[in-house]
């Protein structure tokens, strides 16, 4: 196998995580993909009114429950997933000042991408 030199242009992905229907985190992503599990599940028609009976969720996901009740109550449940995971990206990546084993990071070393499958409508 050849090896190239990395170059000043090279991209590295040093941290990555997932909310999906398998929980919160890449572990129990590369788990349920692992065991080819299902991520569908019945809807309960009382909490999930609408035209589907079954739908892939996030277990247990609740806005407050995970980001803490104060200054959630106006976000929407896309924007609490989001706000989770990158909060979790970040704090297991370190570049929170007190948080891992790292500190601080400039702005200017990080970049982030942040891609949905698309079910989100």
């Amino acid at each position: 196998m050849a090896t190239h030199p990395a170059s000043d242009e090279t991209v590295v992905v040093s941290k990555w995580t997932a909310a999906s229907p398998f929980g919160l985190g890449a572990d129990p992503l590369i788990a349920g993909l692992a065991a080819g599990r299902t991520a569908v599940t019945a809807l309960d028609p009382a909490t999930w009114p609408g035209p589907f009976a079954h739908a892939a969720l996030i277990p247990g996901f609740d806005v407050a429950e995970v980001l803490g009740a104060k200054g959630t109550r106006a976000m929407d449940r896309l924007t609490g997933i989001v706000v989770a995971t990158v909060g979790r990206l970040l704090d297991e990546s370190g570049l929170w000042s007190g948080h891992g084993d790292g500190g601080p990071v400039s702005a200017d070393e990080v970049g982030l991408v942040l891609g949905t499958s698309g079910s989100v409508q």
